[in-house]
């Protein structure tokens, strides 16, 4: 394990989560192997000088056609 953030009550997306916790910050300083994660961290690579890889975003219906 990398980062462990607080625990918060309620419901908070990931990236918010990352983002209050400090580690974008953290990640923006530092220059090292770079982090995997999935989608629920899209637009961190752009914050962290490419740090956090994420998967490529999917268009809604792009994958759809075939199926009609």
């Amino acid at each position: 394990m990398l980062w462990c953030g607080e625990t918060r009550p309620g419901s908070v997306a990931d990236i918010t989560q990352a983002r209050r916790s400090g580690l974008v910050d953290l990640l923006s300083d530092t220059r090292g192997p770079r982090i995997l994660a999935d989608a629920g961290y899209q637009g961190l690579g752009g914050q962290t000088g490419g740090q956090v890889l994420t998967p490529p975003r999917q268009r809604r219906g792009k994958n759809l056609e075939h199926l009609q």
